[in-house]
């Protein structure tokens, strides 16, 4: 069987949702201002994300929109993922012109998900129609502009952090500015910047490569992948679009290891003599060809995500066997 057509737990059409949430008053001595962003909702979220401060990330959406890839579409209030205990992206493919399709790590990306299948290893489905797609992120762009600068009475905030404090000690403040969106990007200006984007502007789709790229898997010092002979400073999982694609690089990863994180994963043990900190070295009892095997078949998986629809035409992936250190 194709890795690609690898089972889910559960697959399902879908549609993007969301529900307003403001989040914290923060006090200014001119006019206090209230954080607000975009729960999401989509089949299969925890009806817990504005306890968990799970947000959308609309850059995201848009990016994934144009272009496949992982995709920090799920991410914490603060703007950092991790905070919120989600620790994979969301993988998007675009198998044809008018589909996009997410598959979700249902551990890496627990807190995002319904109770239902988390204790359960694999991934989540979602199949967008990409009309519907796109006009529900267009939606969500029309939300910001609307909510944005708007003027909020104090007492529809009762639920807010700061609403009591700002009730307590400065009564003479009756409404509250909507000034700062969630998540903050690219800063606190994230609200004033989407508010200005054109909601109806095209969004060009995009291939991950230029046709012609060479992709090169291995483990080059401290680099796991060279783009054009040159080693790239893009995270890798950025190119997964598949959960097949992840599942196969975990594998690969099971072998190896940064000689940094040595310490930590054997007490005492260190790095071999003439080996940098950030480079790859081979896990203790670990076997090389096992090691090479396990990345032939992540290019593999690689290759066939990337031919699938406009994902990357014409661009070769191939993994090169290099040896590293042997950790004794």
């Amino acid at each position: 069987m194709e890795t690609l057509m690898r089972a889910p737990v559960f697959e399902t059409p879908a549609r993007l949702g969301w529900r307003l949430r403001h989040g914290e008053i923060m006090f200014d001595p001119e006019m206090p201002i209230v954080t607000y962003s975009l729960t999401p909702i989509f089949p299969g979220c925890s009806d817990k994300l504005a306890k968990r401060e799970i947000v959308w990330n609309l850059w995201a959406l848009m990016d994934s929109a144009r272009r496949p890839g992982g995709h920090d579409i799920l991410t914490c209030a603060c703007g950092q993922p991790p905070h919120a205990r989600l620790e994979e992206a969301v993988l998007v493919s675009h198998p044809d012109d008018e589909t996009v399709v997410w598959e979700l790590d249902i551990q890496g990306l627990k807190p995002a998900l319904t109770e239902v299948p988390t204790d359960r290893e694999g991934f989540v489905r979602l199949i967008f129609r990409r009309p519907e797609y796109e006009a529900d992120i267009r939606a969500m762009l029309r939300e910001v502009r609307r909510v944005q600068g708007a003027s909020i009475p104090v007492a529809d905030l009762v639920e807010v952090r700061g609403q009591e404090f700002l009730v307590e000690n400065h009564p003479e403040f009756r409404h509250v500015v909507a000034d700062l969106f969630e998540p903050t990007v690219h800063g606190d200006s994230d609200g004033e910047a989407l508010a200005r984007l054109d909601a109806e502007a095209e969004w060009p789709r995009e291939p991950l490569f230029p046709p012609g790229t060479r992709v090169e898997i291995g483990l080059f010092g401290a680099e796991q992948c060279l783009v054009d002979g040159r080693a790239s400073r893009v995270w890798i999982e950025r190119w997964f679009t598949r959960w097949a694609v992840l599942d196969a690089y975990r594998q690969w990863g099971e072998s190896f290891v940064r000689a940094y994180a040595l310490p930590w994963l054997y007490p005492g043990m260190k790095a071999p003599m003439g080996v940098a900190d950030n480079e790859f070295v081979l896990l203790p009892g670990g076997d090389m060809e096992t090691c090479h095997c396990a990345g032939e078949a992540f290019a593999a998986a690689l290759q066939r995500a990337f031919r699938e629809g406009c994902t990357a035409p014409d661009v070769s992936v191939r993994y090169l066997r290099r040896n590293v250190f042997r950790v004794p």
